[in-house]
C-alpha cells in the first residue's frame, strides 16, 4: 500500500501478489546473486521501480481490501453454514 516494489521469496503466498500485481520481483531466498539482483534492479531504475510500487498499490486498493475481502468472507460463512 505504501506504493513501493517488494522482493519476496519463491516459498511465500506474497509471490502470488507480485506475479498478479507484477509489482515486484520473487527470489530464491538462498541464492545471494537473486536476492542482490533484485535489490540492485529496484535502486538502478526509479521509473520501473515507481511502476511496480503503483501497479502494487492500484491492485490492494481494487482487490485487497477489507472491502472486498469481507465480501469473500461473509460468502464463505454462509456457505459453511448452509452445510
Amino acid at each position: 500500500l505504501a506504493g513501493l516494489p517488494v522482493i519476496v521469496t519463491n516459498n511465500s503466498m506474497a509471490a502470488d501478489f507480485v506475479i498478479e500485481g507484477e509489482c515486484g520481483f520473487i527470489v530464491n531466498p538462498f541464492d545471494e546473486k537473486q536476492v542482490l539482483s533484485a535489490i540492485n534492479e529496484v535502486f538502478s531504475s526509479e521509473k520501473a521501480a515507481q511502476e511496480m510500487g503503483e501497479r502494487g498499490r492500484a491492485l490492494i486498493l481494487k482487490k485487497y481490501n477489507w472491502e472486498s475481502e469481507s465480501l469473500t468472507l461473509e460468502r464463505m460463512y454462509k456457505e459453511l453454514l448452509a452445510e
